[in-house]
């Protein structure tokens, strides 16, 4: 069976051709946003689970679905797939949804999304497996492994459809500092060492083992060659994430949050290749240059303290359909990980000759503001990269696999329309695919940039928020969250030769609510916390306070909104 999928508005419109797998006539059907009832001659047998295609009609759909036990897999086309039996489907036409049926029967069957890049490439793909639903380029296929392999060596970029329940993540962000309206000179020095001849040595040794096909001895030893070099940076937790007995290992490398060790951000990049001929699989570009941008990132930022823990990850499996990043993230979410982001590098390295020099940032809508912060940060400290916000569906990397599972992630791509055309080639080469270092450096200046803000950056013990104030000054940052309740934190710093200071809160009327620090000598950074109680332990109502930074003359005032 094929489908052609048109979503408008909240109406699937669809165009069967073909038979149905159970065997029902082929037809020609407009369905109206009132679906029709479920036919039960559409499954072979009373318990068979069918795999569906679910109209969307908000942020919520998902998670709604999901609530009523319908076995909700992944997003698609601005619709949701789903595994479902006939009982279920009839829970899903009471809550008003349009459906429709992609494979009446998933036993022994396996599913993936892919991006087809052009008519061609769809004409060549539909000869070799099932197409079940398209929506321009993006498609649901039905294949084998084998067929899968001989796509993805096609230059066909695939995700596979795990028939597991996602998480729902409604559009939500996270409670962090606001991005500072100066550069921090400690992330200015960490983006300024960033070395393209360093990112470049590594795509070209990445690109001397010849091939990096998941189960490869050659993948196996690039993935030992990636672990040693995290353990040269001092990472004292590398290790391998083994996940498959038929396939190389994820290489983790862990760098402990020293204040919020449980809080997570995530940066990787997959360093496995593909073509025809599994024993020559250069990938420079895909993904040589991603991999040697998580490296990069991770021999600066190790030198660095931050408040949360940071993750870099090299996966294998990608070029298969996401397969290590999937098991990694099911895991991750069965251990109640709180992964606040996770950030994609993949294919950095190649720009157009006809095209414009920027980074593309894919997101989704709970990711949104990932993509809005990097484009802060990164117009901050690497202002001379544009930052633009790209789009992929079926076709898609690392980053999805994080989405399934309910986390935010995005991910950073060279181009979504005119990336390398040699990929999944054995002309995917230095010089010929990867060909754009300036394009690269500023990608990964931009990631760690990106990644100590997300983290929370420490300063040094002589450091000073915000910059290098000078000698007599202080530093009074704006609390956060704000408005607030119960909690706010306060960012505060004297000068490095330490000065005398009290931290106050008042409220408008100028009368002493509590002292948070007493006239105690510090030097350099500091952070203090209002639980919104005054000096007797008591609540104290919702209104405007003001926090108020002294020593000796100088004083600093910041406004605080608590609502209760």
């Amino acid at each position: 069976m094929t489908m052609r999928l048109f979503w408008i508005g909240s109406i699937v419109a669809a165009t069967l051709c073909g038979a149905l797998a159970s065997g029902a006539p082929s037809s020609e059907t407009t369905p109206s946003s009132e679906p029709a009832p479920f036919s039960q001659s559409l499954f072979s047998q009373s318990d068979a689970r069918a795999l569906i295609l679910i109209e969307t009609t908000g942020p919520k759909t998902a998670e709604e679905l999901l609530a009523e036990g319908i076995v909700v897999v992944r997003e698609f086309a601005g619709g949701l797939l789903a595994v479902s039996t006939s009982e279920e489907l009839s829970r899903i036409e009471k809550m008003g949804l349009a459906y429709a049926v992609l494979d009446a029967d998933i036993a022994g069957k396996t599913y993936y999304t892919a991006w087809l890049h052009d008519e061609e490439t769809a004409g060549s793909a539909g000869s070799l497996v099932t197409i079940l639903a398209r929506d321009g380029l993006n498609a649901i296929l039905r294949a084998s492994p084998k067929q899968v392999d001989a796509l993805a060596a096609g230059g066909v970029e695939l995700a596979q459809v795990f028939l597991t329940p996602m998480r729902a993540n409604p559009p939500t962000s996270p409670i962090l500092p606001p991005v500072l309206l100066l550069p921090d000179p400690d992330i200015q020095e960490m983006v300024a060492s960033v070395s393209i001849t360093r990112i470049n040595s590594r795509v070209q040794r990445l690109q001397n083992f010849v091939t990096r096909y998941a189960d490869h001895d050659s993948c196996l030893a690039a993935a030992n060659w990636i672990k040693s070099q995290f353990q040269s940076y001092g990472i004292d937790s590398v290790y391998f994430h083994e996940w498959s007995i038929q396939y190389n290992p994820n290489v983790v490398a862990v760098l402990p949050g020293a204040e919020h060790p449980d809080t997570i951000v995530i940066i990787g990049g997959h360093y496995d290749s593909i073509t025809s001929d599994h024993a020559n699989c250069p990938g420079a570009d895909d993904n040589a240059s991603g991999t040697a941008g998580v490296l990069e990132c991770a021999q600066i930022l190790s030198q660095h303290e931050f408040k949360y823990t940071v993750v870099f990850i090299a996966f294998c499996g990608e070029e298969l359909g996401l397969l290590g990043s999937e098991y990694y993230a099911t895991e991750a979410a069965a251990r109640g990980d709180d992964i606040i982001g996770m950030v994609a590098v993949d294919m950095i390295g190649y720009v157009a000759a006809n095209d414009q020099l920027d980074l593309d940032i894919i997101d989704n809508a709970s990711s949104s503001w990932m993509r809005d912060r990097v484009m802060a940060v990164g117009g901050l400290y690497v202002p001379e990269l544009s930052i633009v916000h790209g789009s992929l569906s079926g076709g898609s990397s690392d980053h999805a696999s994080f989405w399934r599972h309910g986390y935010d992630a995005i991910m950073f791509f060279e181009d979504s329309n005119q990336y390398s055309p040699y990929i999944h080639r054995t002309t995917d080469v230095v010089g010929t695919s990867y060909i754009n270092p300036t394009l690269a450096g500023r990608s990964v200046k931009t990631a760690v940039a990106f990644i100590a803000d997300l983290a929370g950056l420490l300063p040094p013990a002589t450091a000073v928020v915000g910059g290098e104030p000078a000698a007599s000054s202080l530093v009074l940052e704006q609390n956060y969250p704000n408005p607030f309740n119960p909690e706010t934190t306060i960012r505060f710093a004297a000068p490095a030769r330490g000065a005398v200071v009290a931290l106050e809160i008042y409220d408008v009327a100028g009368r002493l609510v509590v002292s948070l620090v007493k006239n105690e000598k510090i030097a350099g950074a500091r952070e203090a916390r209002w639980d919104g109680k005054n000096r007797d332990g008591r609540e104290v109502p919702t209104g405007v306070y003001v926090c108020r930074l002294s020593s000796g003359k100088e004083t600093l005032s910041r406004k605080l909104v608590l609502l209760r």
